[in-house]
């Protein structure tokens, strides 16, 4: 899996787009370099790219990655929207974050993304 993680000065967010295929073990390390930008730009809103990535975690996995980003300190303040091709196992880590009081959206649109991150309530097209 391939990650980059950087500062979006324009639109006020930190932007993650993923290649390949997305790892367990590679995740902790995203966590990390998310943390360390987000407290160099104090920045809380987060736009995943993950439409050339593939999701390779299990049922389980999914379940567990929400505690485990509170464990590695992604913390209930940011604001994460993840845009992805189909919304296949993602829709489900969307319920578990949120159960776990976590601000988190899928997306299959971009600029809808963004429009949600940065505070537009209009609804979602592809709900």
């Amino acid at each position: 899996m391939e990650f980059k993680v950087s500062y979006d000065r324009d639109h006020d967010c930190i932007r993650i787009t993923f290649d390949g295929e997305v790892v367990e073990s590679e995740l902790q390390k995203l966590a990390s370099k998310l943390i360390k930008v987000s407290k160099e730009h104090g920045c809380r809103f987060i736009l995943n790219d993950m439409r050339n990535a593939t999701i390779s975690l299990s049922t389980t996995d999914i379940y567990n990655l929400p505690k485990q980003l509170t464990d590695w300190g992604i913390g209930h303040d940011l604001k994460r929207a993840i845009v992805i091709n189909k919304y296949k196992d993602l829709r489900f880590f969307e319920t578990v974050s949120k159960n776990t009081g976590q601000n988190v959206q899928v997306f299959t649109d971009a600029d809808e993304a963004m429009h949600w991150l940065k505070g537009d309530q209009t609804p979602k097209k592809n709900s």
